[in-house]
């Protein structure tokens, strides 16, 4: 078991070196990028990363909008269902309801790769191929939709 302190600190040199990573890399749009603060320009739409005990979830996340208006945005966003590679390695799922590793309310499209573990330094090549792929991959995604949900 690792304490809480050891955790946080192990998430905090995971984030540093997979941004170092992954600076250089731009967006579909052309632009620089920090991937792991991602600007959609949608309120209430992220890309998030969630590092658990022996899983890596990387999606698009709704979050902090009332429960009408987060059915409303997850509902228009499967009508792109088919712009998101699907293949047998390749599975997206589509939550209406979840929650987050806060416990709070999200919808979100995600996928997750396991069993790794980011407190092992071993499995972090495989975690940061496995965002690095998804992300761009979620990035092009939206690329294609962003349009739809702007004001």
């Amino acid at each position: 078991m690792y304490s809480k302190t050891a955790i946080a600190a192990q998430k905090k040199s995971f984030f540093i070196a997979f941004g170092r990573y992954m600076s250089p890399v731009p967006s579909v749009f052309g632009e620089p990028v920090s991937w792991l603060n991602y600007r959609t320009g949608v309120k209430h739409i992220y890309f998030r990363i969630e590092l658990a005990a022996d899983a890596c979830t990387v999606g698009l996340y709704i979050s902090g909008a009332e429960p009408e208006k987060r059915q409303a945005l997850f509902e228009k966003l499967q009508q792109f269902t088919s712009l998101l590679p699907v293949s047998p390695s390749t599975r997206w799922h589509w939550q209406p309801q979840a929650v987050d590793e806060n416990g709070q309310p999200i919808a979100r499209v995600a996928i997750t790769i396991g069993p790794v573990h980011f407190m092992q330094t071993g499995d972090w090549p495989a975690i940061i191929a496995f965002l690095k792929e998804h992300l761009l991959q979620l990035d092009h995604f939206w690329f294609e939709v962003k349009e739809f949900f702007l004001p």
